[in-house]
């Protein structure tokens, strides 16, 4: 069935079957499972059915369809019956049932099949109650705050795992009202205070862990394992909570990809009042460094969000090495000599092989193997090109069952071990088996991996330990700019890019370095929700996401790209009279400051033409225009032009007389007023465009020349020096707020200042250019020292975080 037919198709019977709109729309992107339901449905008569199946019914159907992926249509069809006869009731019921057939379970063995769901089990309200009680009596530590814990360690109980769940969370919240008092009305949950530390707002409707992808994953201890007393071990250890893991590899600096995968997977377990661990994937020695790691954790506090562990790969180099030992035991791996032309020649990736052929090594002697791979690890030199890889399924169609490299030989030394490995474990190996080592219970990641799922669960499923269940996610694509990390090594070893901080890159120190705040970009992947979906997301929404974010909490100053200079003739040369301005036109809390106004002014050279025409509304020669926050427009008597006929001066009358000539527009402005400080004189002003010309730059594409623009000369108004130094102290001030509050725990570095607030916390609005922030090269000793020095002296440099509109005024 196309696509399109089966959307046709399913529309009738989505909305007959009464299904919620926010499930339409998760099933509309998974078609496998959205076929399943359609064929359940109507093998079944559901939409017909009278009296028709109830809500809890068709849940139980729908989370049949999306799960039931691997079983054959009559065992799926088998446990619909159960469902619609009222046999399976729970969805607790319905995972086991599956994992039933999917372990091996025989449809015309029913007696097992009641015994492994739970069928046949009566638990009055009574009864629950009274297991309720004596689980609770044993647990002197639960009380209101731990209900979502305690729920969970209750369902691990052989009796109550087959209750129906709402009756489970009435009789547990009766106990603890019976033992504690009622539940306190305003208390929040674990799972609420955890999110404000996570820049997630527990009370924010269409959250992304509420609804779609993220809303509809498994409860912790509810995934499949090839063993019971593996899930049963899994929920012990665990206490029934959800645990994740962030795994950069320290081989760059991370990129706003990684912010989703870091918003992705913190926030989905710091919402459920879980755990989420920083792992580092430190398994390939020649692209590591040790900046890479320190970054990689200063990032993810610039973030706002503290990990509950850091971890490494290389942490459990010496388990792995056993587990690979016991695979080749299993003979469920070998060590390979191929060379790389020999592989793709076998897996009918060179010349007109229609299937694929086993290497000549594939069948060598368990005991060869294992002796070979000892040479491996001893760095023999014999084996400097061999590998050890899984033996998989070469008939299968997925390329990630092409027998995986597990292994392979390398003499650079590790960061963390330095030379003691002379062999280092590779993604695919290394990935699922610590993800069974640290217990996750949900292992995201993102679409591309999808074929590594059947090889992530072959090899724990291989070695027989706790399976991990993967999901994957939809990455985050940007138009004009790049995310991978070789693109980038490529651009800054190239020398096309000032390094990975390089303000027109979407690494995250290259945009904070830019002056975009961290809220922001975490409110910007909110916004964008979380699917399975592969979606690209045009640069112009991400400047608009923090254009406003920044609008509300931004003060407004007087910048000048293009400084011109006015001379209002009809002052006198000592003229001065102080303008009170607000730092933010809707919002008084911010303030107001004052600035001087005299005879010299400073305006926008693109602020003036030399002839004026119907539709323009600025100076010219017997125009006239306001000058924002001052009494009396000016009006151009004359003009003055330098050798090169640029326009150097404007001499100008101030409209204070009797006459009152009302202007058609505003332009902002800067007075020369030594006593006052006067212009601020800005080194350089940054202004940043799309890194490429082409929204999908193919790798070899060269960047826009026009991406970053320089201007020299700047003038910006003295409120600038109240704003910088106000900036500066709350975000210092906020940051030894969140130091004095973190637990500072073992083997994590603890949190300095500079990790946090750093020169971009220097943010404001330049009126009619847009959002600004001061760059990590500026001079910082004016700001701490509050000293009065001359502003010739002074080096500030700022960039341009975002336009005030895309497609606005290009200065």
């Amino acid at each position: 069935m196309s696509d399109l037919k089966l959307m046709d198709a399913s529309q009738a019977v989505l909305f007959d079957l009464g299904l919620a709109p926010a499930k339409i729309e998760a099933l509309s992107r998974n078609s496998d499972a959205l076929l399943r339901l359609i064929q359940l449905a109507e093998s079944h008569g559901l939409t017909k059915r009278k009296p028709p199946p109830s809500p809890r019914q068709i849940n139980l159907t729908v989370s049949l369809a999306v799960n039931a992926g691997r079983l054959g249509v009559e065992m799926r069809a088998f446990i619909l019956r159960q469902v619609l006869e009222e046999q399976i009731s729970t969805q607790t019921q319905l995972t086991e049932a599956i994992r039933y057939f999917e372990q091996g379970g025989r449809l015309n063995d029913e007696a097992a099949f009641c015994v492994a769901c739970g069928i046949g089990i009566q638990l009055t309200r009574e009864n629950i109650h009274l297991a309720v009680e004596s689980q609770l009596s044993a647990q002197h530590a639960a009380d209101w705050n731990d209900l979502r814990t305690t729920l969970a360690s209750l369902k691990l109980d052989p009796q109550l795992r087959w209750a129906d769940p709402a009756i489970l969370k009435e009789e547990t919240e009766a106990v603890l009202t019976h033992r504690l008092g009622p539940r306190p009305t305003r208390m929040k949950s674990k799972s609420q205070v955890a999110l404000s530390k996570v820049d997630i707002n527990p009370n924010e409707k269409n959250s992304i862990f509420e609804q779609g992808f993220l809303a509809s994953l498994h409860k912790p201890g509810e995934n499949p394992q090839v063993a019971e007393e593996l899930r049963l071990e899994h929920s012990r250890v665990t206490g029934g909570r959800v645990v994740t893991r962030f795994p950069p590899e320290p081989n760059g600096f991370l990129h706003i990809g990684h912010a989703k995968a870091i918003a992705v997977n913190f926030g989905f377990a710091k919402y459920h009042g879980g755990l989420c661990y920083l792992r580092y994937d430190d398994t390939n020695p020649a692209k590591e460094e040790q900046v890479f790691f320190d970054n990689i954790l200063t990032t993810i506090r610039w973030l706002g969000i503290e990990p509950d562990k850091v971890t490494y790969s290389s942490d459990y180099f010496d388990v792995l090495f056993d587990k690979a030992v016991e695979l080749i035991k299993k003979d469920k791996a070998y060590v390979c000599q191929c060379t790389q032309e020999e592989l793709e020649h076998g897996r009918g990736l060179r010349g007109q092989l229609q299937s694929r052929e086993e290497c000549v090594h594939r069948r060598r002697p368990i005991d060869i193997s294992l002796a070979m791979f000892k040479k491996m690890k001893d760095g023999h030199p014999d084996v400097t090109n061999a590998t050890l890889r899984m033996k998989q399924d070469l008939t299968d169609p997925n390329p990630q069952m092409w027998d995986l490299i597990a292994y392979r030989t390398h003499s650079t030394p590790h960061p963390r071990t330095g030379t003691r490995w002379k062999i280092y474990p590779t993604y695919d190996f290394t990935h699922c088996l610590v993800d069974s080592l640290e217990n996750i219970s949900h292992s995201l990641c993102t679409s591309e991996f999808v074929a590594s799922r059947q090889s992530y669960e072959w090899l724990c499923h291989a070695l027989g330990v706790y399976t991990p269940r993967q999901y994957e996610y939809g990455r985050l694509s940007l138009t004009h700019t790049v995310m991978s990390k070789r693109h980038l090594h490529k651009l800054v070893l190239g020398g096309q890019v000032s390094g990975w901080d390089d303000i027109r890159l979407s690494t995250l120190i290259g945009l904070r370095r830019r002056g975009v705040p961290p809220e922001g970009i975490m409110q910007f992947i909110r916004g964008l929700g979380v699917t399975t979906a592969m979606a690209e997301t045009d640069l112009v929404k991400f400047d608009e996401s923090i254009r406003q974010f920044l609008e509300p909490s931004t003060p407004r100053l007087f910048l000048i790209l293009h400084p011109v200079k006015v001379i209002i003739e009809n002052l006198p040369d000592d003229f001065l009279s102080m303008v009170e301005k607000p730092y933010h036109p809707k919002n008084s809390s911010m303030g107001t400051g004052t600035i001087p106004f005299t005879r010299v002014i400073y305006i926008d050279a693109d602020d003036f033409r030399i002839s004026g025409s119907n539709d323009y509304f600025r100076l010219f020669p017997g125009g006239s225009v306001g000058l924002l926050h001052v009494p009396h427009s000016i009006t151009c008597t004359s003009f003055q032009v330098d050798i090169r006929g640029k326009v150097e001066t404007i001499f100008a009358y101030y409209n204070n007389g009797q006459s009152v000539i009302k202007p058609k527009a505003y332009i902002h402005w800067v007075a020369e007023c030594p006593s006052q400080r006067s212009p601020v004189r800005v080194s350089q002003v940054r202004l940043v465009e799309p890194l490429f010309k082409l929204p999908n730059p193919p790798k070899e594409a060269e960047i826009d020349e026009n991406s970053l623009r320089i201007f020299h000369g700047a003038f910006i108004e003295v409120g600038f020096w109240g704003i910088a130094k106000q900036n500066l102290g709350a975000a210092r001030n906020l940051a030894n707020l969140r130091i004095l509050n973190t637990r500072v725990q073992p083997g994590i570095p603890p949190i300095a200042e500079a990790q946090l607030a750093g020169p971009e916390c220097v943010r404001f609005q330049g009126i009619r250019l847009g959002y600004f922030a001061l760059d990590s090269s500026s001079d910082m000793s004016v700001l701490e020292s509050g000293s009065q020095v001359d502003n010739d002296e002074i080096n500030i440099v700022l960039n341009r975080i975002v336009p005030l509109k895309n497609g606005g005024l290009v200065a």
